[in-house]
Protein backbone atom coordinates (compact mmCIF):
# COMPACT_ATOMS: atom_id res chain seq x y z
CA UNK A 1 0.00 0.00 0.00
CA UNK A 2 1.63 3.54 -0.98
CA UNK A 3 2.13 5.95 1.61
CA UNK A 4 -0.38 8.63 1.87
CA UNK A 5 0.83 12.65 1.47
CA UNK A 6 -0.81 15.49 2.73
CA UNK A 7 -2.53 18.12 1.13
CA UNK A 8 -1.10 20.74 -0.66
CA UNK A 9 -2.48 24.04 -0.66
CA UNK A 10 -4.52 24.96 -4.02
CA UNK A 11 -2.65 26.77 -6.40
CA UNK A 12 -3.71 28.61 -9.54
CA UNK A 13 -0.67 27.31 -11.69
CA UNK A 14 -1.56 23.38 -10.49
CA UNK A 15 -4.36 21.01 -11.15
CA UNK A 16 -4.84 18.11 -9.58
CA UNK A 17 -4.08 15.04 -11.19
CA UNK A 18 -4.59 11.96 -9.48
CA UNK A 19 -5.81 11.29 -5.25
CA UNK A 20 -1.87 12.00 -4.40
CA UNK A 21 -0.52 14.12 -6.87
CA UNK A 22 -0.68 17.61 -8.48
CA UNK A 23 0.31 18.96 -12.22
CA UNK A 24 1.10 22.32 -13.73
CA UNK A 25 -1.44 23.91 -15.29
CA UNK A 26 -1.11 24.22 -19.37
CA UNK A 27 -0.32 27.12 -18.70
CA UNK A 28 2.35 27.04 -16.11
CA UNK A 29 3.53 24.18 -18.25
CA UNK A 30 3.87 26.42 -21.50
CA UNK A 31 6.16 28.76 -19.31
CA UNK A 32 8.46 25.84 -18.09
CA UNK A 33 8.61 24.54 -21.86
CA UNK A 34 9.69 27.77 -23.20
CA UNK A 35 12.54 28.30 -20.29
CA UNK A 36 13.60 25.01 -21.05
CA UNK A 37 13.78 25.89 -24.65
CA UNK A 38 14.82 28.83 -24.57
CA UNK A 39 12.03 30.17 -26.51
CA UNK A 40 10.47 33.67 -27.00
CA UNK A 41 8.07 35.06 -24.50
CA UNK A 42 5.85 36.31 -27.17
CA UNK A 43 5.87 33.20 -29.54
CA UNK A 44 2.24 32.07 -29.86
CA UNK A 45 1.97 28.22 -27.94
CA UNK A 46 -1.75 26.47 -27.43
CA UNK A 47 -2.00 22.70 -27.06
CA UNK A 48 -1.81 22.61 -31.44
CA UNK A 49 1.48 24.26 -31.64
CA UNK A 50 3.41 21.43 -33.75
CA UNK A 51 6.98 20.96 -32.64
CA UNK A 52 8.76 20.47 -36.11
CA UNK A 53 6.34 22.65 -38.28
CA UNK A 54 6.11 25.55 -35.90
CA UNK A 55 9.06 25.46 -33.43
CA UNK A 56 11.61 23.95 -36.18
CA UNK A 57 12.24 21.13 -33.69
CA UNK A 58 15.02 18.49 -34.48
CA UNK A 59 15.57 15.36 -32.63
CA UNK A 60 17.86 17.12 -30.11
CA UNK A 61 14.71 19.19 -29.43
CA UNK A 62 12.72 16.50 -28.13
CA UNK A 63 15.85 14.76 -25.98
CA UNK A 64 15.88 18.30 -24.43
CA UNK A 65 11.58 17.78 -23.82
CA UNK A 66 12.00 14.25 -22.42
CA UNK A 67 14.55 15.91 -19.63
CA UNK A 68 12.09 18.57 -19.27
CA UNK A 69 9.80 15.86 -17.81
CA UNK A 70 11.92 14.22 -15.96
CA UNK A 71 12.76 17.13 -14.36
CA UNK A 72 9.15 18.06 -13.97
CA UNK A 73 8.77 14.61 -11.99
CA UNK A 74 6.83 12.91 -14.74
CA UNK A 75 7.51 9.19 -15.59
CA UNK A 76 7.37 8.77 -19.51
CA UNK A 77 8.65 6.14 -22.03
CA UNK A 78 11.48 7.54 -23.84
CA UNK A 79 9.62 6.30 -27.11
CA UNK A 80 6.50 7.95 -26.50
CA UNK A 81 8.27 11.53 -25.76
CA UNK A 82 10.09 11.01 -28.91
CA UNK A 83 6.42 10.05 -31.21
CA UNK A 84 4.36 13.37 -30.00
CA UNK A 85 3.80 15.97 -32.45
CA UNK A 86 2.41 18.63 -30.38
CA UNK A 87 2.48 20.89 -27.51
CA UNK A 88 -0.93 19.24 -26.10
CA UNK A 89 0.07 15.76 -26.54
CA UNK A 90 3.49 16.47 -24.82
CA UNK A 91 1.21 18.05 -21.64
CA UNK A 92 -0.65 14.93 -21.83
CA UNK A 93 2.28 12.65 -21.34
CA UNK A 94 3.45 14.96 -18.37
CA UNK A 95 0.28 14.53 -16.59
CA UNK A 96 0.07 10.77 -16.99
CA UNK A 97 3.58 10.45 -16.05
CA UNK A 98 2.99 12.46 -12.98
CA UNK A 99 -0.17 10.04 -12.18
CA UNK A 100 2.20 7.10 -12.43
CA UNK A 101 4.68 8.54 -9.95
CA UNK A 102 1.15 8.82 -7.51
CA UNK A 103 0.24 5.51 -8.14
CA UNK A 104 3.87 3.93 -7.40
CA UNK A 105 3.90 5.30 -4.48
Amino acid sequence: MGATHPARPASPNRLKAGPTVDCLSFEAFVVSFRSWHDLAPDLAMTTATRFDEDLAFDSLSHVESMALLFDLGADVDDDAIVSTDTLGELYSLYTIGRSRIALAD
